[in-house]
């Protein structure tokens, strides 16, 4: 039988008597510290742990997206039973035998949806043209599916709203609305009809297809992109500036975020919708701004708050603020069912800009949201519904995250009436005479006997110490057990009032 050898575990050296109280003294002088600063400078805990500053993040930058072509053909009206897929060539034009028309369809995968469209352009290299009819063309989404076997008879339905074709050394057309739908409003990428205006009696363009030997020359979809920034963010104490009157950007501005929004009226240079958050340590102010809807009875700007932690389901934490394009405002608040339904909230206000552009400014004020005092954290989101359609939205993180609290961004405001901790009196003075005698003798190096006074003074101030600290666990532990509940229509802060466990010295 083996036996293995087992080395004695190293002990730590038992410290004497005099490190002992060398170690009680620092501990005395640390606590004490702690304790006189708190009481001179009348800060809670939470307001010396506040973050000092803010750091206001960016939006991310621009970049451009050359967009892979998946398929490309043309169908011809003088052979509608005939598949075009193997012809080396696109056709549009309207001369007396019919009409020909392209069709194109490009791999929109590579763009994240939420991003904002900053400029999109679909470009075509025309071989050669024919006839005397002028040279317009127009661009349209296809609604249908197609193929390489698509016809003449068997072609996609189209969407009545066209872009039109601007001629030059390539024939160039804005598409920035419709890869906008495509990329944030979840319509299907069926592709692109590029067919003859109505106008064109008597001509044909005929444009390189993707097997052209000059790369340059192929059909190309370019797309800019700029990027939403959902991160995390600190607001510091400032001021909510000027009238409530839904105007975004008059130097109320603490964090500002981009998101979607809709290109101009007449696909003109898109715009990017806009989230602002400041607040003034009693009310959070939220101005959301974006391009004008033409649906002016369902065109309505939100803004959304939560207070609870991180869930995907609209619940009783979770409310909506609202205005319409009429001014009506309305709050909502989560049904427990990934919805939302009609809450009374008192004290809130919002007011829609009148006028072409939409802008929406909220004020909220913190103790409506069930805070009472002490920094506070927050989830929030933007939103810019039905802005041409019904469906149509706009928001910020993304329009998927509208009903998903988990998703929105993470706010902490900071700067706010910091919570009362309770402190004892002025501590007793500590004493500062030798300490209790360890030997007899009463020689030079001998230490001299505490007094019973001086042995009272130091108990008291010891308990002082733990009576601090123990103050400032508790209200670390009460801010951890509050929750935010609906009391008769509104959001209280509810606190549990458990005692928390306290470190004790040991007795010796």
């Amino acid at each position: 039988m083996s036996c293995t050898h087992l080395s004695p575990v190293p002990q730590s050296p038992t410290p004497d008597v005099a490190t002992l109280r060398t170690r009680q003294r620092r501990w005395l002088i640390a606590r004490t510290a702690l304790v006189l600063t708190v009481a001179v400078t009348g800060l809670s805990v939470e307001g010396l742990m506040a973050t000092p500053a803010w750091a206001r993040p960016t939006p991310s930058g621009t970049h451009t997206i050359d967009v892979p072509l998946f398929a490309a053909t043309y169908v011809d009206q003088a052979v509608p039973n005939l598949a075009m897929a193997s012809s080396n060539e696109l056709w549009v034009g309207r001369d007396g035998a019919g009409e020909t028309q392209t069709l194109l369809r490009f791999g929109l995968g590579v763009i994240p949806t939420g991003s904002i469209i900053v400029d999109a352009s679909l470009n075509l290299w025309a071989n050669r043209r024919s006839g005397y009819g002028g040279n317009g063309a127009e661009v349209s989404m296809a609604l249908t599916s197609w193929d390489s076997t698509i016809t003449w008879n068997t072609r996609p339905v189209t969407d009545y709203r066209s872009v039109p074709v601007t001629f030059g050394s390539f024939d160039s057309v804005p598409l920035a609305r419709m890869v906008d739908q495509w990329v944030n409003d979840g319509v299907l990428n069926r592709g692109l009809v590029v067919r003859p205006a109505s106008s064109v009696v008597d001509l044909d363009n005929i444009y390189a297809d993707e097997t052209s030997a000059t790369p340059n020359a192929r059909p190309s979809l370019r797309v800019t992109i700029a990027g939403v920034d959902p991160s995390a963010a600190t607001l510091g104490n400032t001021l909510v500036p000027g009238p409530l009157d839904g105007s975004c950007g008059d130097g109320e501005i603490d964090v500002q975020r981009f998101f979607p929004s809709r290109p101009a009226p007449g696909d003109s240079a898109p715009v990017a919708g806009r989230f602002e958050l400041s607040h003034d340590a009693t009310t959070l102010s939220a101005c959301v701004s974006g391009v004008a809807g033409v649906n002016a009875g369902l065109d309505v700007m939100s803004f959304g708050v939560s207070t609870g932690d991180s869930h995907t389901v609209p619940d009783g934490r979770d409310v909506r603020f609202s205005a319409n394009a009429w001014g009506t405002a309305a709050v909502d608040r989560g049904n427990n069912a990934g919805g939302w339904a009609p809450f009374s909230l008192p004290g809130w206000s919002a007011v829609r800009r009148p006028g072409s552009s939409s802008g929406a400014e909220f004020r909220i004020p913190l103790t409506s949201l069930g805070w009472s005092c002490g920094p506070l954290t927050l989830r929030v989101m933007a939103v810019h519904r039905d802005v041409d359609a019904f469906g149509d939205h706009r928001a910020f993180p993304n329009t998927t995250s509208m009903s998903r609290p988990s998703d929105w961004m993470s706010i902490t405001l900071v700067g706010l009436p910091a919570c009362s901790v309770l402190l004892a009196a002025t501590p007793p003075t500590p004493p500062v005479a030798g300490s209790p005698a360890t030997g007899s003798g009463s020689g030079a190096g001998a230490a001299a006997a505490w007094t019973p006074d001086q042995i009272a003074r130091f108990v008291a101030f010891v308990n002082a110490v733990r009576r601090a600290e123990a103050a400032q666990l508790a209200a670390r532990s009460a801010a951890a057990r509050c929750r935010s509940v609906r009391r008769h229509g509104r959001i209280v802060r509810i606190c549990s009032r458990r005692a928390p466990l306290v470190r004790h010295l040991r007795r010796r």
